[in-house]
């Protein structure tokens, strides 16, 4: 009976140490999943850090491209603006010399007409082609000049009188080009110095064939940058003088001052239509580099926006996983 109490005894001795050994083992092992659940919960946070600053740089990219857009956008738009301004520019002026604006009743006839006047070259306004900064001081100095027709010689400009006076024409003058030459004095030499530009005859543009009227008209006109200045500076005698703003004084002591010279203006037209044909141009170009990149930005954007969606999914996905593992901590 004791041997039997003993075995007893013993086997409950057995059976509790395997309980206390089954204890210690899930301890153990839930230790162990303890362990690598912080582990997993801790490589988790660190994705998700990551995965929020990968998103924020993506914002901010994104931020950055959708303002280069709205700059580009801008400046497509004062562009296009700026091209309108001078389209319309262009037409003005390019109607201004179709209809001859500006001139005289006869001369618009003769000009209109010039199968009937083929004598004819054109007009001291149309053959001067003048710089924008000279302008005021050319049409200044030559005053009624400019509405002047010219023509070959003296026989041409007879049959062109006779003409007009046949058709009722209306007023006109002629230049003779070829008896003219006789009248051109010769070259002087200008001073040189501050506020002195140069004799307007070589500041001028005018074909070869009619270098002798620029000669005639402005070859003894010296232009300066201050005429009240350039008076009380140098010795002009002899010359007739303007500054780029208009004022002119004649070697016969004519002064006169003109405060507003016109868009309409005959002189200096072509020019104007040839600076504003380049400008256009050149807007026109830079308009289609500005709308290239205008379109390479938009597919940034685009590719940035995708970006940040699957950053965003990312972060989501790393998240929920972070999530779950508390859940099981807990």
């Amino acid at each position: 009976k004791t041997q039997s109490l003993i075995e007893e005894k013993n086997n409950v001795i057995d059976r509790l140490m395997k309980k206390v050994l089954d204890v210690e083992s899930e301890q153990k092992m839930k230790s162990n999943e303890e362990d690598i659940l912080n582990k997993k919960k801790l490589d988790l946070t660190k994705v998700v850090e990551k995965a929020n600053k990968k998103l924020s740089n993506a914002r901010l990219s994104l931020i950055d491209h959708n303002e280069k857009l709205n700059s580009l956008t801008m400046d497509v738009h004062s562009k296009k603006s700026k091209l309108t301004f001078l389209n319309d520019q262009l037409s003005f002026f390019h109607e201004l010399v179709e209809q001859k604006e500006g001139y005289p009743e006869g001369v618009r006839s003769v000009l209109n007409s010039p199968d009937n006047y083929s004598g004819a070259i054109g007009t001291v306004g149309d053959l001067f082609d003048i710089d924008d900064r000279y302008r005021l001081a050319f049409q200044s100095a030559l005053g009624e000049w400019i509405y002047c027709l010219v023509s070959k010689d003296r026989k041409s400009a007879l049959e062109i009188a006779s003409s007009a006076k046949a058709n009722q024409a209306g007023n006109l003058s002629i230049i003779p080009l070829k008896e003219m030459s006789d009248l051109v004095l010769r070259k002087k030499t200008p001073p040189k110095g501050k506020n002195i530009i140069g004799v307007a005859s070589e500041l001028c543009h005018i074909n070869n064939d009619h270098k002798i009227l620029a000669q005639l008209l402005v070859g003894n006109l010296l232009i300066v940058e201050d005429l009240e200045m350039a008076m009380s500076s140098y010795d002009l005698s002899g010359w007739d003088v303007v500054d780029t703003n208009g004022t002119y004084y004649g070697k016969n002591y004519l002064l006169k001052y003109r405060s507003d010279i016109e868009d309409s203006s005959v002189l200096g037209r072509n020019n104007k239509i040839k600076t504003l044909t380049k400008e256009i141009n050149s807007i026109s170009n830079k308009i289609d580099r500005s709308i290239k990149k205008l379109d390479s930005q938009k597919t940034k954007i685009n590719n940035q926006s995708e970006e940040v969606e699957k950053n965003v999914e990312a972060l989501d996905k790393s998240k929920t996983e972070l999530h779950n593992v508390d859940s099981e901590l807990i």
